[in-house]
């Protein structure tokens, strides 16, 4: 995230187990200036969300997927 914002898509639910998780961390830590947008591939939602945002140097988020949706965890 040091030189512009971006956005990253998750992968298909139909390439993707229940159960998986996925950890997304802003290592370069300069997501409270270039934002890291999370979306899905296919229309499911993350937390009842169509994205999520890391909008905070060096966050982090944990994600898994229950066979439906994406959650935080």
């Amino acid at each position: 995230t040091s030189s512009a914002a971006i956005t990253i898509t998750l992968p298909s639910t139909s390439k993707v187990h229940d159960g998986q998780f996925f950890v997304i961390k802003d290592e370069g830590g300069a997501a409270g200036t270039n934002n890291v947008t999370i979306t899905t591939s296919d229309n499911t939602l993350i937390d009842g969300n169509a994205s999520v945002l890391l909008e905070t140097n060096y966050a982090a988020i944990n994600l898994y997927y229950n066979g439906a949706s994406w959650f935080v965890y």
